[in-house]
């Protein structure tokens, strides 16, 4: 498919990057008006925007590992906060769909509750996914899915049989695309008259295109 690139990686994993570039029910998905509620409350009001979308398909006993979260995460872009009056401040939330059923056993999506809020480096940082007791299953059947701050520990178990995932992640509007993510003319000449859509793939005005890149002498 023009526009999406295939990502092999050796845990037994295969991505398929940029897929709203397909069109179709997965362009759609991007801008489901019930998980766009939710990015508004969570990210900045009307300041947001698609950060990346991908496939994510899942072979039989693939590994992961689990991401610190929290304070101690190194990845700064995932950072979360609690602002003025209460309000949230997430610098990325994914929202996870399931295409095939995951539950005990069936290699769930799984995370710790609250680590995002930890101050402290947790302590499984080493250990097999299988073995931390800390982890909580989240049982999902294909169709549904899971919203969540990039900032929380998670991860896989390892699935009994191959499954599919689509994942699409949200950032504020000044966040860059994920290296791979930017949308083609193509893209933005279709979505140009459905404004959620033409909203999410704005560019990131904060940071235009070649802003970081060092200037010459």
């Amino acid at each position: 498919m023009p526009g999406v690139r295939l990502e092999p990686n050796t845990s037994g994993e295969v991505s398929l990057l940029n897929i709203v570039e397909a069109g179709g029910l997965l362009e759609e998905t991007m801008a489901l008006p019930r998980v766009l509620e939710y990015v508004r409350e969570l990210i900045w009001g009307q300041q947001h925007r698609l950060i990346r979308s991908r496939g994510l398909i899942r072979e039989r006993s693939s590994c992961s590992t689990l991401n610190q979260g929290g304070k101690a995460d190194p990845r700064r872009y995932t950072r979360y906060r609690c602002a003025w009056e209460g309000q949230f401040r997430c610098l990325l939330v994914t929202c996870l769909m399931a295409l095939s059923e995951s539950g005990p056993g069936k290699g769930p999506f799984c995370l710790i509750p609250g680590s995002h809020k930890s101050n402290l480096p947790h302590p499984y940082e080493r250990m097999d996914v299988e073995q931390i007791k800390a982890l909580r299953e989240i049982s999902l059947q294909p169709g549904s899915g899971i919203l969540f701050t990039e900032n929380l520990s998670h991860a896989f178990k390892s699935p009994t049989y191959s499954q599919v995932w689509l994942e699409f992640q949200y950032g504020p509007s000044y966040m860059v695309s994920w290296p791979g993510s930017e949308a083609s003319p193509e893209l933005l000449r279709r979505t140009a008259g459905a404004p959620e859509k033409a909203h999410l793939l704005k560019a990131p005005y904060y940071h235009p295109v070649g802003s970081q890149k060092k200037r010459k002498s």
